[in-house]
């Protein structure tokens, strides 16, 4: 994440003057913080993500260090703002998707909305999730079949444009990779899979509603994990992220 932020502020002229990296799962940040303030950079570019970005953004209002300094947060869910209005009011964020940015994007979340009332705006999750699985289904009924390494073969090096992804591409990679990636994550995922299982038994045979209520609860439990974080944060960097199954 840093090397992207990096190489996306260079051409405006700005630069990082001090980089400090924290253990995921810290709970202090105040030295780092107060450091920030005192070497008088016009920006603080916090660039961890869920349960971390939350407390470190707490810290700042705590110490009041955003009354000197401005602040950029590289990742952050939209809940967490309707959640902490107070916490992230005046920093600028970067989401990869928002409701209202377009007319497809807003076309799509009012069918998200009227599907599922309530006024409930959808986030870049929604939104990700729901494009990532039309097009494997696109791809399903192309191959006929939903064995993964066809559906791989059919979607390598394919582009996709919808509300979600503009001029998206499927990067290319070999059967043998996927096997690998699947390989990988199938020792190492310990965290979601449980919660995945427990959501399906608990809206097993309910309503709509019941569903997307056991949706939430998993899904707040699973949000704030250092995994969660972790898996964001290698996915910005490029590199197999490390789980820890917590």
């Amino acid at each position: 994440m840093l090397a992207d932020f990096t190489a996306a502020i260079k051409p405006e002229g700005a630069r990082f003057i001090q980089a400090d990296s924290i253990r995921l799962g810290t709970t202090g940040f105040s030295s780092y913080l107060l450091a920030a303030q005192n070497s008088h950079a016009q920006v603080l570019c916090v660039l961890n993500a869920g349960a971390d970005t939350v407390n470190t953004m707490k810290q700042v209002k705590q110490f009041g260090i955003d009354k000197h300094i401005k602040f950029a947060v590289g990742l952050l869910y939209l809940t967490d703002v309707d959640a902490l209005p107070d916490v992230f009011a005046h920093a600028r964020i970067t989401t990869s998707w928002y409701w209202n940015e377009d007319k497809a994007a807003r076309t799509w979340a009012d069918r998200y909305t009227a599907r599922f009332g309530g006024g409930i705006r959808p986030s870049q999750i929604q939104a990700a999730d729901y494009s990532a699985a039309t097009q494997w289904l696109k791809a399903v009924k192309a191959v006929g079949s939903a064995d993964a390494d066809k559906v791989v073969a059919y979607l390598d090096g394919r582009q996709s444009n919808d509300f979600y992804a503009h001029a998206g591409e499927w990067p290319a990679r070999s059967s043998r990779d996927t096997r690998d990636v699947r390989g990988r994550r199938a020792a190492k995922e310990q965290v979601k899979e449980p919660h995945a299982k427990q959501t399906v038994m608990r809206a097993l045979g309910r309503t709509v509603e019941d569903g997307l209520r056991a949706e939430s609860r998993s899904f707040a439990d699973v949000a704030y994990s250092s995994d969660l974080a972790e898996g964001l944060v290698a996915f910005r960097e490029r590199r197999d992220a490390d789980f820890q199954g917590r």
